[in-house]
């Protein structure tokens, strides 16, 4: 395993967050587009090579906004 599990991931962006303010989405959504380092150990998340749109619908299930 190279990282989180979605559940990990929600529970992570949803607190002090929360779905309904639009800050976890916005933040997961940037994190799936740029790629993040440092959140969850020492193995980089690259970014992912997908349109915009796509990366919150991904946010918003993974949230389960």
């Amino acid at each position: 395993m190279l990282g989180p599990s979605f559940k990990e991931v929600s529970t992570k962006y949803k607190m002090g967050l929360g779905c309904g303010k639009g800050d976890a989405e916005a933040m997961l959504t940037e994190s799936i587009l740029k790629g993040s380092t440092g959140k969850w150990g020492k193995i980089p998340m690259p970014a992912q090579k997908i349109p915009p749109a796509d990366a919150q619908t991904l946010s918003k299930w993974i949230l389960g906004c």
